[in-house]
């Protein structure tokens, strides 16, 4: 049996992973988004970490891509071993509502 040289997995680390796959591998991102039953994607802008926006929190991994004539933010908040913070989950549709608002996407999820 080969164990991997780990010791333990944190958010961060699937957090890294994820945008690195998302970015890069377009296989991995249409299985991803269909797996989610996200709108199919027609042209990938990007994805970021950690971002920070409205005075309302903070966007684990932030997803932007076109699907049809929409573009989509998805904003996406990773638990692993902690628990939500006070109204984390208001706070993430605020912001998605804030760059629907000032026109970055259409929709957000």
């Amino acid at each position: 049996m080969k164990i991997l040289p780990i010791e333990a997995v944190y958010e961060r680390d699937i957090d890294l992973l994820l945008l690195e796959e998302l970015n890069i591998n377009s296989d991995f991102r249409h299985w991803w988004l269909a797996q989610n039953e996200f709108p199919e994607e027609k042209k990938f802008i990007g994805a970021w970490k950690s971002i920070s926006g409205f005075n309302l929190g903070e966007t684990d991994l932030l997803v932007s891509y076109v699907s049809k004539a929409e573009k989509i933010y998805l904003l996406i908040e990773n638990k692993l071993d902690a628990d939500f913070q006070v109204e984390q989950g208001k706070r993430y549709v605020r912001r998605g509502e804030e760059y629907v608002e000032q026109g970055k996407c259409d929709r957000f999820y």
